[in-house]
């Protein structure tokens, strides 16, 4: 008779499942044992990281336990503009996704228990209670589905609530080791526009986050063996957050999260339009900061 498995255990299966599905390996294919006792131990620790934030997320809000979660993965995070969130009333904070741990660093700045961040519909996450709480799940392949978000987002914000959104709906080159970062904005869903035409009142932030991958990581031995830029960037940043957590230190990566306002009067029309040039102003800053040598890069906050 087979026993029930243990939370611990159902968490290390979803991670086996989303880490093979990285690598396009599905449940029958020849080499899936192989690769399942090749990351086993990573499934392990990734389970044991989601459980203990999820009880974080209870003692601390969101913010507090991304805080203390994105000292695991970053030795220090810059930040810059952070005075432009507001406290109250509907917010839109709509950022690039070089990396889940821009998810972290970017909610670790936002101390709002409204805040909620519209994620992939992971089956890890939703095994995660007191975190699913803060989220705003994406259906993978459900595209009818996909509308419900929207309608979710609108609700949030018309209740004065705040939300994280990736417009870019997928993984994009992190500014600070990969070109190609202000095209990826050209792919912005255009359902943020239908929010911002519903929801005018909502103030709207742009935040930009580069440094989450290490050129280390992209440089990982299976790289070669992997057809598009993105599952390269993908692998990369698992076995990079992998590698982070087996041996308990950051590796030295320090991310750079900056948020910059929009003018509350712009009209509704090029509402959408401004929100991309702020990005891609905020992406180009980034670009020639980290052009520069280290010494002349200054730590905003830790």
């Amino acid at each position: 008779m087979n026993s029930t498995p243990t939370p611990q255990e159902s968490l290390t299966r979803l991670a086996l499942d989303e880490i093979c599905g990285v690598f396009g390996m599905p449940p029958e294919a020849h080499w899936r044992g192989f690769l399942e006792s090749l990351f086993q131990r990573t499934a392990r620790s990734f389970a044991a990281f989601g459980a203990t934030f999820d009880q974080k997320v209870a003692q601390w809000g969101l913010d507090g336990a991304a805080r203390w979660a994105v000292g695991m993965f970053a030795s220090e995070v810059e930040v810059d503009g952070e005075e432009a969130i507001p406290a109250t009333g509907p917010l839109i904070v709509a950022a690039n996704h070089p990396g889940s741990v821009d998810v972290l660093a970017i909610a670790s700045q936002i101390p709002r228990p409204d805040l909620k961040v519209v994620a992939s519909g992971l089956e890890f996450l939703r095994h995660l209670p007191e975190l699913s709480r803060h989220l705003i799940y994406v259906p993978r392949y459900d595209i009818q589905g996909r509308m419900g978000v929207v309608r979710a987002v609108i609700h949030h914000l018309a209740e004065g609530g705040a939300v994280l959104i990736f417009p870019g709906g997928n993984i994009e080159p992190d500014p600070a080791v990969l070109p190609g970062a202000p095209d990826a904005l050209g792919s912005w869903s255009n359902s943020l526009d239908v929010v911002l035409r519903r929801v005018p009142q909502a103030q709207v932030v742009v935040s930009i986050v580069s440094g989450v991958l290490t050129r280390a990581a992209l440089r990982n031995p299976l790289s070669p063996f992997l057809r598009s830029k993105r599952d390269r960037q993908k692998v990369a940043e698992i076995l990079q957050v992998g590698l982070q957590l087996l041996l308990r230190t950051p590796l030295g990566l320090a991310p750079r999260v900056t948020f910059t306002r929009l003018p509350a009067d712009e009209p509704r029309e090029t509402r959408m339009a401004e929100l991309v040039s702020a990005a891609r102003r905020q992406i180009d800053e980034h670009t020639s900061r980290w052009e520069k040598p280290p010494g002349h890069r200054r730590p905003i906050a830790a």
